[in-house]
C-alpha cells in the first residue's frame, strides 16, 4: 500500500470530536510499542485503521474522496483518535482501492481487539450480532496463552533441522498470533511435543506453506509420518487440535451440524470441526479420501476468499489462523477410499510424504521398542510375507499398524515364544479372511520361525482342514 506525508492543521484536530463521527474504536497493543486501532465510521461501511509499527506512524482509510486524492473528515478523525492515544500520525494511504483494503483488513483481523469506544465518549450504534446457539457460547472454557512458553525447546529442534534464523523469526511471529487469537477451548487437544518430532526437509516445506497462509493435504502410505508431521506443526506454532476421521457415511450436513433437542426445541448443534473453523485451531482431518467426492464440496466456501462457513444456525467467518491439515493413505490395500474432488484439492498445498526411516527405526520411534531380537523378529516376519504380497495374496497382512501393535504387546508382556505367537496371530495373520490365503500366510510365518531357529509356529485347525497332512 502506498503512503503520502500527512498534513492536518492543529485547529482541525482540536475541533474534531470522534464521538460525532464514529460508532466504535477498537485497539490492540503489541510488543515493542506497536499500536493498532480499527475504527467504524457512522457514514461509511469501510473501516479505518491506525498503526504504529516499525517506525511507521500512519493511517489507512478508504472513501470516495480518499480515492480521488482529496481531503475528508475521516482523515482528521483518525488522526485525532491516534493523538488521543499518544501517537502523532505522519503518513496516510493514498488513492487506495477497495481490494487493497480487503487484504489489509484480513491482516488486521488476526489480532484480538480491545473496545475503547467508551474511553472516547462513543455510544455505539453498531447492531448486535446474530444470536448463536448456547452450546457454542457455553461449552468451552478458555485460558490465556503465552507464545514464549516452550519456545526455547522448539528453537532447539529448529536448529537441529538447520532452519535459518530468518525463518525461525517468521515462525515465532506466527506463533504469537496463534497464541493471541486462538484460546484453548475444552473440545480441542492442547499442543504438545511429540515423543519424536518430525525430522527432515518436509517439515520445513510444510511450515513455509503454512506461513504463506495455505492449508495442507498430506499424501502417503502408512508409516510415512503424516500424523507426526501434523502434531509437530501443532507443537511449533502452538495450535490446539481438533481431530476428525473420514467416514464414507458422512454427509455435508453431518460434517457441519447435527440435529439436537435443546430446551424442548428441535435445533442443531455445531460440530467441533465447525467450531474450530471459526473459533480457531488446527483441524487434523485424517483419511479425508474416505469422504464421497461431493461431500468435500462443503469445504469449498471455507477456503475461498470470503472464508464463510454456512450452517443451519447461520454463517460464520473462518478464523484467520485456522489451519486445515487433511491426510490420506495411498496404495493398494485401502478399501473404500474415494478420488478427491479436483476443486477441493485446488484449495490446498499437496505434499507427498515417503518413508524416511527403516522398518525397525519406524517401530522404535512409534512404540519405543528397542529389544534388538524383537525388532529383528518383526522385520523377518515382514520380509517372509513380502513374496505373497508381490503376488497379490494375503495383502491384509501388509500392515504397519499391526507391527506397531505387536511391538507394544512385547513391551507389555515380554518377548518370548508365547507372546510371539499371540502377537503375530492377533495383529497380522488373523486379518486375512480368505482361508486359502490365510493358510499360505501361516505357512510363510512358520518358515520364518524355522529360518531364525525359533520354536515351531503352531498349525491351526483351519490349516488342517485345508491340508489334512499337516495333522501328522
Amino acid at each position: 500500500m502506498n503512503f503520502t506525508t500527512l498534513s492536518i492543521s492543529q485547529t482541525a484536530l482540536h475541533a474534531c470530536k470522534p464521538e460525532n463521527f464514529l460508532n466504535q474504536v477498537e485497539t490492540y497493543e503489541g510488543k515493542n510499542g506497536h499500536f493498532y486501532a480499527r475504527v467504524t465510521f457512522k457514514d461509511i461501511e469501510t473501516k479505518g485503521y491506525i498503526y504504529v509499527a516499525g517506525g511507521t506512524k500512519a493511517i489507512a482509510h478508504h472513501c470516495k474522496n480518499a480515492e480521488k486524492g482529496t481531503s475528508c473528515t475521516h482523515t482528521v478523525v483518525l488522526t485525532a483518535v491516534a493523538k488521543h492515544f499518544g501517537h502523532e500520525i505522519e503518513h496516510m494511504s493514498h488513492k487506495a482501492k477497495t481490494p487493497e483494503f480487503e487484504t489489509f483488513e484480513a491482516n488486521f483481523n488476526a489480532v484480538s481487539w480491545t473496545d475503547k469506544s467508551a474511553e472516547l465518549g462513543i455510544s455505539k450504534s453498531k447492531p448486535a450480532p446474530a444470536p448463536v446457539h448456547t452450546s457454542v457460547q457455553t461449552a468451552s472454557t478458555t485460558t490465556k496463552r503465552d507464545a514464549n512458553v516452550g519456545w526455547k525447546e522448539i528453537q532447539e529442534h529448529l536448529d537441529d533441522q538447520r532452519f535459518s534464523i530468518a525463518l525461525q523469526n517468521k515462525i515465532f511471529d506466527k506463533r504469537e498470533l496463534v497464541h493471541a487469537t486462538i484460546p484453548m477451548h475444552d473440545y480441542l487437544m492442547p499442543p504438545v511435543k511429540p515423543d519424536t518430532p518430525y525430522n527432515g526437509e518436509m517439515l520445513e516445506i510444510a511450515i513455509t506453506h503454512i506461513l504463506m497462509g495455505e492449508h495442507l493435504i498430506l499424501v502417503g502410505d502408512a508409516g510415512t509420518g503424516k500424523d507426526t508431521l501434523i502434531n509437530t506443526v501443532s507443537w511449533i506454532f502452538g495450535y490446539p487440535v481438533n481431530i476428525v476421521v473420514g467416514n464414507k457415511d458422512e454427509s455435508k450436513e453431518t460434517l457441519i451440524a447435527e440435529p439436537a433437542f435443546i430446551n424442548n426445541e428441535s435445533t442443531y448443534k455445531l460440530t467441533n470441526l465447525t467450531r474450530a473453523s471459526f473459533e480457531g485451531g488446527l483441524i487434523n482431518f485424517a483419511e479425508v479420501n474416505f469422504l464421497k467426492g461431493d461431500v468435500t464440496s462443503v469445504f469449498h466456501s471455507f477456503f475461498d476468499d470470503n472464508g464463510v462457513i454456512s450452517t443451519p444456525l447461520g454463517s460464520y467467518k473462518l478464523h484467520p489462523h485456522t489451519l486445515f491439515c487433511a491426510s490420506m493413505n495411498v496404495g493398494e490395500g485401502y478399501e473404500g477410499v474415494q478420488k478427491l474432488n479436483k476443486a477441493f484439492k485446488d484449495r490446498f498445498a499437496v505434499l507427498r510424504l515417503t518413508k524416511t526411516a527403516s522398518f525397525k527405526e519406524l517401530i522404535t520411534r512409534k512404540t519405543g521398542l528397542v529389544d534388538v531380537a524383537a525388532l529383528e523378529f518383526l522385520e523377518a516376519i515382514q520380509e517372509g510375507l513380502k513374496e505373497l504380497h508381490i503376488e497379490g495374496l494375503a495383502t491384509d497382512t501388509d500392515t504397519l499398524r499391526g507391527y506397531f501393535k505387536a511391538a507394544k504387546y512385547f513391551l507389555t508382556f515380554g518377548y518370548n515364544q508365547t507372546s510371539r505367537i499371540r502377537a503375530v496371530e492377533a495383529y497380522i495373520l488373523n486379518r486375512v479372511e480368505e482361508v486359502e490365503e490365510y493358510c499360505e500366510a501361516r505357512a510363510a510365518v512358520r518358515e520364518v520361525f524355522n529360518d531364525i531357529k525359533l520354536q515351531d509356529f503352531p498349525v491351526s485347525p483351519d490349516e488342517i482342514l485345508f491340508n489334512p497332512d499337516l495333522a501328522n
